[in-house]
């Protein structure tokens, strides 16, 4: 991530390493975070307090977890795939039919 830097308590980056962030948060590689730091960011830290948290992300359908309370990035470490919906903004409505058609299992025969 040669271009992302912290600014104003913000964390400005590029759409490239944007991708790289999000392809080792669904990879199963060791760098170069540790897997297991990576695990551990991905499960509730809140306990029973709502709304449920992990590491600055938060728990969303199809065992994916969104970024943030626009919820335009998701990770999906089970199934190895990471989706963003630029932009951010709006009602909701087109957010969730995106997660849907990326993330929902495909229906039964």
């Amino acid at each position: 991530m040669t271009r992302t830097r912290l600014a104003d308590g913000a964390l400005p980056t590029t759409s490239a390493d944007l991708a790289r962030f999000l392809t080792h948060l669904v990879s199963s590689r060791d760098a170069p975070v540790a897997r297991s730091w990576t695990d551990g960011s991905l499960r509730i830290r809140t306990g029973e307090l709502t709304p449920a948290r992990g590491l600055l992300w938060h728990p969303a359908p199809h065992g994916t977890w969104s970024y943030g309370d626009a919820s335009a990035v998701w990770v999906c470490p089970r199934r190895r795939r990471w989706a963003v919906l630029l932009p951010a903004d709006g009602d909701g409505r087109p957010r969730a039919a995106f997660r849907e058609a990326v993330f929902a299992p495909p229906p039964a025969p």
